[in-house]
């Protein structure tokens, strides 16, 4: 049987790679995704449902994991999605047409692991910035340092 560790990489690869095979092999029949925003996906068909969304609309997505923390059947993994958006991308507010721009951002994946399949994962990434790099939203002002005042002493 596979632990938590091996199940976190082996699923993140499987996602890499576009595999949908081997990633199904991975989950259990009741896994759940959970998103930004709350958004869950239920069961295998609902991740299948997830992953062919995010590859037809970033054809070169990699999900990279710079730190990965397991502890008993619960595995965290610090990572950074790139991706270029050149297919429709399907969201709980709508669709978004393929705008053509790079991507890069970073998510923290908390997965549970139940008898060696991955029961469930839960996403977060700031789906702002993921709006701001699509062009939907204008980007945050730079912020602009203000410079600090000396206090002046008070006789006593």
């Amino acid at each position: 049987m596979l632990d938590a560790r091996d199940v976190a990489r082996r699923s993140n690869d499987a996602f890499n790679a576009k595999d949908w095979t081997g990633l199904a092999q991975l989950l259990s029949d009741h896994v759940e995704y959970v998103t930004p925003g709350n958004t869950v996906y239920r069961g295998v068909d609902g991740v299948r449902d997830f992953a062919a969304n995010w590859w037809a609309a970033f054809p070169d997505v990699r999900a990279s994991v710079h730190r990965m923390t397991a502890e008993g059947s619960t595995v965290v993994q610090e990572g950074t999605f790139t991706g270029t958006h050149q297919g429709v991308f399907r969201t709980p507010t709508g669709t978004i047409p393929p705008m053509g721009r790079r991507l890069r951002g970073g998510y923290v994946a908390v997965l549970t692991v139940e008898q060696g399949r991955l029961a469930r994962q839960h996403l977060v990434f700031d789906r702002l910035e993921l709006l701001e790099q699509l062009g939907l939203v204008p980007p945050a002002p730079a912020a602009v340092a203000q410079p600090r005042v000396a206090r002046q002493g008070t006789a006593s």
